[in-house]
């Protein structure tokens, strides 16, 4: 059973349709990446997902249980964690004390999984006294998305988790990503300005233009179009 569907999304800020219409599916223990140039709707669309906006009409449902209507808190309850532009860590809180807020709101009866954490981001457990505002900004990005895994989610929503990384930096946190969806069965839905990289851990690619869906398919058919790719995504 598709784990994320999103069907019919239109999301409007004011008098300017952000999202018209877009549906897509995100299967289980996949990664899909949204692409599109900037002002294409992805970060709303994640946003929308999470419930940080309220969409206009259209329904977003987690294994058949709709999730549109419900207030944030809930939806990270049942299973979507949202990883938003610019990481968000609290810099004034240790690595520690930031991972322990992410287990705040984990599902009924799941133990902070501290230890995963830092298996999966090595340095983090190094530094796991130090304050998030000594981190580099990869490790603040390993911190961030690791203090979303401690909730234990079913869908992972990541926006530009490469920003200002450097491309070694990008590789290893990719490589961690792809993973990750494999072995936990974790549904990724990964916006990123990387797309060649975001393409070679990718199952399918959702190409958003003006709000609309303009390209869904697997990801190596995307990646294989030069036409797709020079009209839509610029290389």
């Amino acid at each position: 059973m598709a784990q994320l569907e999103v069907d019919g999304l239109s999301v409007d800020y004011g008098a300017v349709t952000a999202l018209d219409d877009v549906s897509l599916v995100a299967a289980t223990g996949e990664i899909t990446t949204v692409l599109g140039a900037n002002g294409a709707g992805k970060t709303t669309l994640l946003r929308a997902i999470s419930g940080l906006v309220r969409a206009r009409v259209g329904s977003v449902r987690l294994d058949g249980h709709e999730l549109s209507r419900l207030p944030v808190e809930e939806v990270v309850r049942r299973g979507v964690a949202h990883v938003p532009e610019g990481r968000g860590v609290i810099e004034e809180l240790t690595v520690d004390d930031n991972l322990r807020l992410g287990a705040l709101w984990r599902r009924r009866g799941e133990r902070p999984p501290v230890s995963e954490i830092f298996e999966l981001f090595p340095l983090l457990a190094e530094r796991h006294r130090r304050l998030a505002a000594t981190l580099s900004g990869g490790e603040r990005q390993a911190l961030a998305i690791g203090r979303a895994l401690m909730a234990r989610p079913q869908v992972l929503l990541l926006d530009e988790p490469s920003l200002g990384l450097a491309p070694l930096v990008t590789a290893q946190l990719m490589s961690r990503l792809a993973a990750l969806s494999t072995s936990q069965g974790l549904t990724v839905l990964l916006v990123e300005q990387n797309v060649r990289t975001a393409l070679s851990i990718a199952s399918r690619a959702v190409v958003l233009n003006l709000g609309h869906v303009v390209v869904d398919d697997r990801a190596d058919i995307v990646a294989a179009d030069a036409d797709l790719r020079r009209h839509f995504l610029g290389f």
